[in-house]
């Protein structure tokens, strides 16, 4: 998916009500978290959340972005792939 694809997602999600804007969505994950990790390569998942009250009732808007790296022999991380999906 693409980051307008997301967006559209959000738009639905939200049903016409106010909205954040695209960037607004994407400023800051609210979770980071290692899915998996070997000699060689690391899987991160960078979850966002967009909580809402529909009436009275709490409700989340939910995506991540999935970055696959490769370990460089020196320690540092090469981003080879990038993957946003909607909860």
């Amino acid at each position: 998916m693409t980051k307008e694809d997301v967006y559209q997602c959000y738009l639905q999600w939200k049903r016409g009500e106010k909205v954040w804007k695209i960037e607004d969505l994407f400023e800051s994950p609210s979770i980071n978290f290692n899915v998996c990790e070997s000699r060689t390569a690391v899987i991160n998942r960078l979850f966002y959340l967009v909580p809402d009250y529909y009436g009275v009732k709490l409700r989340v808007f939910i995506f991540y972005e999935e970055n696959t790296f490769i370990k460089e022999k020196d320690g540092d991380l090469r981003l080879i792939q990038s993957e946003l999906k909607v909860q």
